[in-house]
């Protein structure tokens, strides 16, 4: 089963149009920085250099980072267990859909996540399970609304977007303020 997967994975990711995120044909974007570029980069190599696969990818294109899938990833290594913010995957064998829960929710981090499945109720029944800001069933992590709350758990931040934002990051204060010389009563 991996095979027959990672084999149609590997060939839909090679067909994903890179470059400037104004022409409507792009699929991936450049990173924020060259500093992130770096950092993706580095996070592959580590992983290469500890025996993991390249299956596609890998490379930059100024700040334009291939889309990436490594298999055989060691569980030390940084792009394991780091949240890497970089078009890179991770395809990994798991028998069952606990196994995958619990491995989800053994992690440090819980921004998005999806699940993808041919059978949707069980998709949704698996999701309310997930530690995540949000799980996307049969669609991909970056399908959000902007006026949800969008945050997430763990290490992966504090409070939400949207009309959330203020109250996530506002501590209310109650104070009362006596403009003149008052005496309080002395029992």
């Amino acid at each position: 089963m991996r095979s027959w997967f990672l084999s149609r994975f590997v060939a839909k990711t090679k067909t994903l149009k890179l470059g400037d995120p104004g022409v409507p044909k792009t699929v991936v974007g450049p990173l924020i920085t060259e500093a992130a570029v770096k950092s993706v980069h580095d996070r592959v190599n580590e992983a290469l250099d500890h025996g993991a696969q390249l299956s596609t990818g890998g490379a930059d294109h100024g700040q334009v980072y291939e889309p990436t899938i490594l298999v055989d990833v060691p569980d030390e290594c940084t792009v394991s267990t780091v949240e890497t913010f970089g078009p890179v995957v991770i395809v990994q064998p798991i028998d069952t859909a606990e196994e995958a829960i619990e491995q989800i929710n053994g992690s440090l981090y819980g921004l998005t996540s999806s699940i993808l499945t041919g059978d949707t109720y069980r998709g949704f029944e698996l999701a309310g399970k997930v530690k995540a800001g949000a799980v996307h069933v049969n669609i991909p992590t970056i399908d959000e609304e902007v006026q949800a709350p969008i945050g997430g758990v763990r290490d992966s931040g504090w409070g939400r977007t949207g009309t959330y934002s203020m109250a996530d990051f506002t501590d209310l204060v109650w104070i009362n303020v006596e403009s003149g010389q008052r005496t309080l009563p002395i029992a």
